[in-house]
């Protein structure tokens, strides 16, 4: 996903958002709707002050929007003071060091304002109170049904379920967390299946084979050896293309990664899905063994 759209894409995306078509754009504003068709292709150049105003008008956003100098389509003249946040925040948003558009997304989302509510209770402790006072009733009830049965707990569902139930609040609410970030990026995912700046299904399974047989191609390069294969596959499950880095990059790259623990040359595709021995805590031999044995018994490990 690129971080900012052209003219002609927000013109695009705006019409898509309001669910129009260019003959309803043209009725609305007047202007034809082969001027229109070419300003969203990008095609013309020659947009009137006049046609830019009615457009920005129509669709509720600014001129500095449509000319790519605000990533901002509404509220332009909003004081900093009155958004509340940092000058951190402001010099991070101002770096591009991180996508805007996405996280713009990622605020919007109909999830993001429950995983604000639950990072607060999670934040301060608020939570660990009730959940303190919870274990602390079933600490007792497992106490009383001890009493009663003599110095042993009854073997039944009821009295082992209070052996269950204590909670870690910290694990509680990081799971929590964790499900209401799953909801998010699913949302925006599903919203971006049809965003021509997103890869698609066929054009990432396009990407990996090019990349194994990209991979092969390298192996066979005397220069680099095996070790071109393992670095053209890790390229590729990050969306560089390992055949057209320079010498020098490539030369650099594989330098690298022979200093890993855990990588080896020849590693074959599995790494494209995400192999778990990769991202192993203990960066050790045993890792590389597991992961070498499983791609022999022709396996994939990955991360769930």
């Amino acid at each position: 996903m690129n971080k900012g759209l052209t003219f002609g894409e927000r013109l695009g995306d705006l019409r898509d958002r309001k669910g129009l078509t260019l003959q309803e754009v043209e009725d609305a504003t007047g202007i034809s709707r082969s001027a229109l068709g070419r300003y969203e292709n990008d095609k013309s150049a020659d947009v009137s002050v006049y046609n830019l105003k009615k457009l920005a008008k129509f669709y509720g956003v600014s001129g500095d929007y449509l000319l790519e100098l605000s990533e901002q389509p509404e509220h332009t003249d909003t004081p900093i003071e009155d958004l509340h946040i940092d000058n951190d925040m402001i010099d991070i948003l101002k770096s591009g060091r991180v996508n805007n558009r996405l996280l713009s997304e990622i605020v919007t989302s109909s999830h993001f304002v429950r995983f604000m509510l639950d990072a607060e209770a999670f934040v301060d402790r608020l939570v660990s109170y009730v959940v303190s006072l919870l274990n602390d009733y079933y600490k007792k009830g497992r106490k009383e049904l001890y009493e009663k049965g003599g110095g042993k707990i009854p073997e039944d569902a009821f009295a082992r379920s209070l052996d269950l139930f204590p909670m870690d609040d910290n694990k509680y609410m990081r799971d929590i967390l964790h499900d209401d970030l799953d909801m998010m990026m699913d949302e925006i995912q599903e919203k971006h299946r049809e965003d021509p700046t997103t890869m698609n299904d066929d054009e990432l399974k396009k990407l990996m084979e090019e990349a194994v047989d990209k991979a092969k191609e390298a192996a066979e390069d005397e220069k680099y050896g095996q070790w071109a294969q393992t670095a053209a596959m890790l390229c590729a499950s990050i969306g560089i293309r390992f055949h057209n880095l320079t010498d020098h990059q490539r030369h650099e790259l594989i330098e690298i990664f022979k200093t890993s623990r855990i990588l080896y040359p020849g590693m074959s595709q599995c790494i494209l899905h995400q192999p778990a021995y990769l991202f192993a805590e203990q960066n050790d031999r045993e890792a590389v063994f597991v992961g070498r044995e499983a791609e022999q018994n022709g396996q994939v490990l990955s991360i769930t």
